[in-house]
């Protein structure tokens, strides 16, 4: 995801602005201001796109800006001149830059890190029962959006790079002893995470998404657990549960339907005819999933989505966006 972001930036800039000077591009998309304005004209077009009415889409688009606030995200660039060992172009992306800062100084995540790695490691080595949901909303005595939010927030890379452990590395100069500590107790999980998915995907799916939503799921959590969030808090904000939903939905539908060809700039305001990809169908069911979860609404058939979606995407995605 955070490939496709800083192209979709770079993409957008430059097609909107014909800048051609790199630094300029870098300078619009450091920009916070203007990162958001690139972001929502996106999302916003799919709104217009799959939408089926006038008010269903001035509500999406209008919600879209509150997602965008809340998704609060930042990218840090590379010099490749000082770091050889990065890319030309290479970048740090963090989701909820300033909810993960103050995570790190929490002694209620640090608390969570330690009894997480205790309970996985009976689960690892003693064969307990074991799931990543249940574990955190029992943790936060039943409060979904915080027990979402935690998940969210301290698992959106789960990948070997862990970039938004990186980003605190290398943004936070004065790091206190109990920041790094909680920094090393994230990373440490997350390496476990890793090696039980290339191990077993299908026990490493079991373990970290909800127990009823472990169907035609990818691994990916940042998939499920980010609209899953955002359509809490839009909720939360007082947006109807149906345009909390479908609003968080269209984020991963940009995302999804951007990334379906390595060339950003090709679908980045017209979607593909069609979607034929089983794997990138899952994804779009999974955030479809995450969002519906978040919002409180019943999600539709996974089958049926993903006959339609390889039909028509138009066809799929209002399939998905049904009451």
């Amino acid at each position: 995801m955070r490939v496709f972001v800083f192209s979709l930036f770079v993409t957008f800039f430059s097609f909107n602005l014909q800048a051609q000077s790199k630094n300029f591009i870098q300078r619009m998309i450091e920009n916070e201001a203007m990162r958001e304005f690139g972001f929502h004209k996106l999302i916003k077009n799919r709104c217009n796109r799959y939408m089926p009415t006038y008010v269903q889409k001035q509500s999406c688009s209008f919600a879209a800006r509150e997602l965008i606030e809340i998704l609060n995200f930042d990218v840090e660039f590379i010099d490749p001149e000082q770091e050889p060992n990065w890319e030309t172009g290479a970048f740090i992306f963090l989701a909820f830059e300033k909810a993960f800062m103050q995570m790190m100084h929490s002694e209620t995540v640090a608390n969570y890190l330690k009894a997480l790695t205790k309970e996985f490691a009976k689960f690892h080595y003693e064969n307990f029962d074991f799931n990543l949901w249940d574990f955190t909303l029992e943790r936060f005595k039943g409060n979904a959006e915080l027990a979402t939010y935690m998940i969210a927030v301290l698992f959106q890379d789960t990948s070997n790079k862990m970039l938004h452990i990186e980003y605190a590395q290398r943004m936070v100069e004065q790091k206190t002893e109990f920041f790094q500590a909680n920094l090393n107790r994230l990373r440490s999980f997350i390496q476990i995470m890793l090696t039980m998915n290339e191990a077993n995907p299908e026990k490493f799916i079991q373990t970290v998404f909800p127990r009823h939503k472990l169907s035609f799921r990818n691994y990916s959590l940042y998939h499920f657990y980010v609209p899953m969030y955002l359509a809490q808090r839009l909720k939360a904000k007082g947006y109807s549960a149906q345009v909390a939903g479908q609003t968080a939905f269209m984020m991963t539908v940009t995302y999804e339907m951007i990334s379906t060809d390595s060339n950003y700039k090709k679908y980045l305001f017209n979607d593909p005819l069609k979607i034929t990809s089983e794997w990138k169908i899952r994804d779009i069911f999974q955030g479809y999933e995450g969002a519906m979860m978040g919002a409180g609404i019943k999600s539709n058939s996974y089958g049926f989505a993903s006959l339609y979606l390889k039909e028509s995407s138009l066809k799929g995605i209002r399939y998905l966006l049904k009451p």
